[in-house]
């Protein structure tokens, strides 16, 4: 009895603790901007019988996916070998590429240029988390609302009491500011729920249409950082806004195009099929006149006028 009533007492004293740490660290000023969207499980709740909570389906949606039923291997050890020379390979590919971006920024600050993402962050006033000087300027830094998914993935991967948040698409797809993760901060109110995410410590869980796709997070913040490799390159930065161009261009030609075909079927007499005739035929009969000839003068002799009147 008496070790049990000490590790009681052990137990409170570690989650008044764990309380305490995670109250300083939603009061500090960081993250006090993103307390109002951060949804944690409750305790102690009523619900109907036939409503079914939001965390049953996402818990049995992660022991899905967590547990993978281990494949044997074909040759022992390939597997390993082929993930050592990618993950060096991958490794000598981000050493090149921060030494060639290292020179770049050294030429350009010696040039007086000043960066795109310098104007952004003096000029921006999004309701992120934080700056985020790290993340790349993507298409969408001009749009209001954005979270900064590097400063949004280490808050999430640092919470240990299952809190989540809600995120949707701050534009439609069909703007040229959308990019896979042009997302914002909502409340459960203002989801939209055709289309929507969650992010916790474990991952990001997407809503479309009724069917989830969950993605680990280190998966999730992986495949962030590959497409901001992308983007650094020009024809991907401004692919929307060149496609968008190219189909105004191409509409305007075709108008142009079409309006010239019905002037000319309008006005142009080859289009008239009584007309047509008639001149074609036309034409026929002035190649025949050429062929033909007035005069013989197969034989050439000194005629007289005479002569040659009655021979003609």
């Amino acid at each position: 009895m008496d070790f049990d009533h000490e590790s009681s007492k052990k137990g409170s004293r570690a989650t008044e603790s764990t309380l305490d740490d995670l109250s300083k660290m939603l009061d500090s000023p960081a993250q006090k901007v993103s307390n109002k969207y951060v949804c944690t499980p409750p305790e102690t709740f009523t619900r109907k019988p036939d409503t079914i909570p939001f965390h049953v389906p996402h818990k049995k949606l992660l022991e899905k996916i967590e547990y993978q039923k281990p494949i044997p291997e074909p040759l022992t050890g390939f597997d390993e070998r082929q993930q050592a020379i990618l993950r060096r390979r991958r490794r000598r590919e981000k050493i090149s590429q921060e030494k060639d971006e290292g020179e770049t920024a050294a030429k350009l600050k010696k040039g007086g240029v000043r960066f795109i993402g310098e104007e952004a962050e003096s000029e921006s006033n999004t309701e992120s988390i934080s700056t985020g000087a790290s993340d790349i300027v993507l298409p969408h830094h001009k749009v209001k609302g954005v979270v900064k998914q590097k400063d949004l993935i280490n808050q999430m991967r640092n919470t240990v009491d299952g809190s989540f948040v809600y995120m949707v698409y701050a534009v439609p797809r069909s703007s040229e500011m959308f990019t896979p993760y042009a997302l914002k901060l909502v409340e459960y109110e203002n989801v939209e729920k055709t289309n929507f995410l969650t992010m916790s410590s474990h991952g990001v869980t997407q809503f479309i249409c009724g069917e989830m796709s969950f993605t680990n997070l280190n998966k999730w913040e992986e495949e962030y950082d590959t497409y901001c490799r992308l983007m650094r390159i020009k024809s991907f930065f401004y692919f929307r806004m060149w496609k968008a161009y190219y189909v105004w261009r191409k509409g305007i030609i075709f108008r142009k195009y079409t309006s010239a075909r019905t002037a000319l079927e309008g006005n142009l007499f080859y289009t008239n099929a009584h007309l047509r005739e008639a001149l074609l035929n036309i034409q026929n009969m002035c190649f025949t006149m050429i062929e033909t000839k007035f005069c013989d003068l197969s034989i050439v002799d000194n005629f007289y006028l005479f002569y040659f009147i009655e021979a003609q």
